[in-house]
């Protein structure tokens, strides 16, 4: 093999590699926008900001929206506790939100129920969203936002919490007749659509 030769061999080796190594990061870049895609986060916008509002024992907290957005998308409990928010409470007011995150989060905390949000939601016949969601309308970005937002606040305690004691929580707007437990258990307080329960 000549010198020109071995320079033409040599650099069609380095465009070769060239192009693996491309092809490699435009792969890893695809498969995080497929991931942004599937969740609910603007991608290509990041992040519409929904301002914290007080709202009676609401505070307000230190991090930024777009922080809480994006950390609680990418936490597996966070992400589920604002899916639960999304479908469970999105026409609620701030407040009623709060109200809902709490009775998950005093679920978790409480020693007859699982010790994580998933296992929590997931327990049957308590959350009524997995059986009919798909018959709900699509919750839009700012929903999804909000609901990350509440979900990552009440994580992390940084808001004072709204429904303290309550475990179990029902729209008897949406029932043809209460549950026997609402009659049994105590009644908390009524924010909103929901009416909030505890053991005692």
């Amino acid at each position: 093999m000549n010198y020109k030769n071995k320079v033409v061999y040599t650099l069609l080796t380095l465009v070769c590699i060239l192009f693996f190594i491309i092809f490699k990061y435009l792969s890893i870049y695809l498969d995080d926008v497929k991931r942004y895609n599937q969740n609910p986060v603007n991608f290509k916008m990041p992040f519409t900001v929904v301002p914290d509002i007080p709202e009676n024992s609401v505070t307000i907290v230190s991090h930024s929206n777009k922080e809480k957005i994006v950390m609680c998308s990418l936490d597996n409990e966070c992400y589920k506790l604002a899916e639960v928010l999304v479908y469970e409470a999105r026409g609620e007011s701030l407040q009623g939100m709060y109200a809902v995150a709490n009775v998950v989060m005093n679920r978790v905390q409480h020693p007859k129920f699982p010790d994580t949000i998933k296992e929590v939601v997931h327990q049957r016949y308590q959350f009524s969203y997995l059986l009919d969601k798909h018959r709900q309308s699509k919750p839009s970005k700012q929903d999804w936002n909000r609901a990350y937002i509440v979900a990552f606040n009440t994580i992390n305690n940084i808001v004072k919490p709204v429904a303290p004691k309550s475990l179990f929580y029902l729209n008897p707007k949406s029932l043809q007749k209460l549950p026997r437990w609402a009659m049994v258990y105590k009644y908390r307080m009524t924010i909103g659509n929901h009416v909030f329960y505890s053991f005692n």
